[in-house]
């Protein structure tokens, strides 16, 4: 599909035979980043409101029992899905079929929607377990490329606020899906506007990918070849592979003794996210704890008030990791996740968690704002003409991707295993005690404290 920028992009993206300056990244303004990136708002608009408001009143509905259970076998199942991320990422590099691949992930995920509707209908745990599990490896795929569009695309210098325009982005859909709910809106309407987004955003992300990048990115990828093969994360590279070998290639992880920058990155997003995870029972919190009358409604208010945090903080904190470093970003981030959720604990009014939404997405997105800018940075490099490259650029974004999602899943089922022990069946339904929570909160700053301690380790990113 023809690009909007053609003139600009056949000027910093040759084509495979010119002897001109054979890179794919380009200087881009804001809006262009926006629009390249412009998927990771339905992303944000499905991922977020699905795992922490759709799956756990879909359970509460169709489950009275055992719903934390039922909450971590649906999660357990979905983090199935994020293998998808280095499988699709080792294929991605052996193909240099971005766009392609893009296609694929957005038809999934719409698949996935579909499934939730027929939920609806039929009143399936099971289904709804599938439709979940179709639905993540659609938005695994997008994100995945999404990111490694950040690193074929984007100057290094520009790398933190193109990793902030992928949260920011990924912040507003998350504001509108979670705004949907506070509004009160049906879910089946809710669903056909995740199908929608899908398919213009889409549409928006074609407008602005370089056409002829997949030829670029192949012919980068010869050179690379031709240089590296002593040093490759893997002995296939550039080659056709079979279904086992392309598996056996996306799950080999790069030694932690050689690329020690890279295992922090991804151990720290797995800590992170084991944090975030808490959010998944906050519904129940509200609902047990605090006694509230429609414990989704609050969770969505407080959710788009965190947004609103996210939103203030997202591009100046990505503009700021460019000038400062990251790391001062990130520590500023932990320290603001630890505090906040350790003051649900102890605020009530529904005013002060209003506020108390707004400081926690501050913090939330300072760090997941330049999350991905630390990552491009610590990927496994291997020395080219023109200095270092990427090695399995798609393969190993797509193992830092699956990183945060294997985070998520651990903490949804600790924290799902925590409120079980101190759960109380009364009136022919299942309720969660302040004490489980409590221990719930805390392993949750725990995990974001040791993931700050983690990046300390990275020695790549200032």
């Amino acid at each position: 599909m023809t690009s909007m920028h053609d003139d600009s992009v056949q000027e910093t993206i040759p084509l495979p035979g010119d002897d001109s300056q054979k890179k794919t990244q380009r200087k881009h303004t804001l809006g262009e980043m926006l629009g390249l990136f412009a998927l990771s708002f339905s992303y944000g608009f499905l991922y977020n409101s699905i795992i922490i408001l759709v799956i756990p009143s879909e359970v509460q509905r169709l489950s009275p029992h055992k719903q934390s259970v039922w909450v971590s076998l649906i999660m357990g199942g979905g983090a199935i899905s994020q293998l998808a991320s280095p499988v699709i990422g080792a294929w991605s590099d052996r193909t240099n079929k971005r766009v392609s691949i893009l296609f694929y992930g957005t038809f999934l995920a719409i698949l996935g929607i579909i499934g939730f509707i027929i939920v609806r209908i039929i009143n399936s745990m099971w289904v709804l377990l599938l439709s979940n599990l179709v639905t993540m490896i659609g938005l695994a795929i997008i994100y995945s490329m999404l990111c490694v569009l950040l690193n074929d695309c984007i100057l290094p210098e520009q790398v933190g606020a193109g990793s902030g325009a992928l949260a920011i982005l990924g912040t507003i859909g998350s504001g509108c899906g979670y705004g949907m709910f506070a509004a009160g809106i049906p879910l089946v309407y809710t669903y056909t506007c995740y199908i929608l987004s899908c398919l213009a955003c889409l549409g928006v992300s074609l407008l602005f990918i370089p056409s002829n990048l997949d030829a670029m990115l192949s012919h980068a990828a010869e050179q690379l070849q031709s240089k590296t093969s002593s040093t490759s994360t893997d002995s296939t590279q550039g080659g056709q592979l079979s279904l086992s070998q392309l598996f056996l290639s996306a799950v080999s992880l790069p030694s932690p003794s050689r690329y020690p920058d890279f295992s922090f990155a991804c151990f720290g997003r797995l800590l992170f996210n084991s944090g975030l995870a808490a959010q998944v029972y906050m519904a129940y919190y509200f609902r047990d704890v605090l006694k509230a009358s429609d414990p989704t409604k609050m969770v969505s208010m407080v959710a788009v008030m965190s947004l609103v945090g996210c939103t203030l903080a997202a591009l100046p904190a990505g503009f700021l990791s460019d000038r400062v470093g990251k790391k001062p970003v990130i520590y500023v981030g932990i320290s603001i996740c630890v505090s906040a959720i350790l003051s649900f604990l102890v605020l009530e009014s529904i005013e002060t968690l209003l506020l108390l939404g707004v400081y926690y997405g501050i913090g939330n997105i300072a760090y997941l704002s330049v999350d991905y800018a630390v990552g491009v940075a610590a990927l496994p490099r291997a020395e080219t003409e023109e200095g270092t490259a990427p090695i399995d650029a798609a393969k190993d974004l797509g193992i830092f991707s699956m990183s945060a999602s294997l985070g998520s899943v651990m903490g949804q089922v600790l924290y799902g295993a925590v409120l079980d022990i101190y759960s109380n069946d009364m009136g022919g339904a299942t309720s969660y005690s302040s004490a489980g929570f409590a221990v719930v909160f805390s392993l949750a700053a725990l995990f974001f404290t040791l993931s700050g301690l983690s990046v300390r380790w990275i020695k790549c990113v200032r």
